[in-house]
């Protein structure tokens, strides 16, 4: 009886297959010390910034995501919006790995999650190492510091408006 390959396993932080930072959109209107938002400084990414659903719409059209956070409130027709940003980034770019951040999830929302093939759906107050195994679950790379141990990729400049 032949022998079956078993699949290797790969060190995505150093198998060099994906050069390039991850994109990420987070979209937040409420973005006051969140953990996930300090998750994000410590690895390699391009994020950028919607400050709501509809600032949102020109950025999915401009590029391609690889990853989108979008935060979930609690008001129906905030919610409403939200979730027709995230339709159209699932018709955009099947490969967009979203992660929904809410501080409650309904039946309902639970149900377009899952329709939407949702990658995680979060609570709010997610512990920030929870986060990080998430994002390298992702294949996120943790960042590389220089000799002086201060990176400045532009990552800093674009969470520069979240408190820290």
């Amino acid at each position: 009886m032949p022998s079956v390959p078993t699949k290797d396993i790969i060190d995505l932080n150093n198998a060099g297959l994906d050069t390039m930072p991850k994109r990420i959109l987070v979209i937040d209107d409420n973005h006051e010390g969140q953990p996930f938002y300090e998750a994000l400084r410590g690895f390699e990414a391009e994020v950028e910034m919607a400050h709501n659903p509809i600032a949102a719409y020109p950025k999915l059209w401009r590029t391609n995501y690889d990853i989108l956070v979008a935060r979930v409130g609690l008001d129906p027709a905030k919610q409403e919006e939200m979730l027709k940003v995230l339709w159209q980034a699932r018709r955009s770019n099947s490969k967009t790995e979203i992660i929904m951040v809410t501080d409650f999830c309904s039946q309902e929302l639970a149900q377009h999650a899952q329709e939407l093939e949702v990658a995680f759906c979060l609570k709010a107050d997610t512990e920030a190492s929870l986060l990080e195994k998430i994002l390298l679950g992702l294949a996120l790379r943790y960042r590389r510091l220089p000799a002086d141990g201060i990176a400045d990729n532009g990552m800093e400049r674009a969470l520069d408006g979240f408190p820290g």
